[in-house]
């Protein structure tokens, strides 16, 4: 195992405790949820599980977990999520370019941009 890899489990089970820890929760969502400061915070978010319209349930996903603490998504669902993601993937001058250029050639896109 990487050091780095030992070291973040580490620091996953210190913030939550045995007792603390939530039953049919990856440890991923914990690691995720680790981030939160306040420990009464962490303790109460883990109890509150977002809800997953793909499932049409109460669950905690990877995703659920990093909206809580304002992380971007993996799959990203809402339009300010999405938005992110488009600008994340045009960051290069290049490829800016290239998408704005055809985005501009779909009239009903066209029609939405300001001026």
């Amino acid at each position: 195992m990487e050091r780095s890899t030992v070291e973040d489990w580490r620091y996953t089970a210190n913030r939550w405790l045995k007792g603390k820890r939530k039953e049919g929760v990856s440890f991923t969502v914990h690691r995720i949820l680790a981030s939160v400061a306040d420990e009464g915070e962490r303790w109460a978010a883990i109890e509150d599980a977002p809800f997953n319209p793909r499932t049409g349930a109460r669950q905690w996903t990877p995703d659920g977990a990093k909206r809580v603490v304002g992380q971007r998504v993996d799959r990203p669902v809402t339009l300010d999520e999405k938005a992110a993601a488009v600008a994340d993937q045009t960051r290069n001058d290049e490829v800016a370019a290239q998408v704005a250029t055809d985005l501009l050639k779909r009239p009903k896109v066209t029609e939405h941009v300001i001026p």
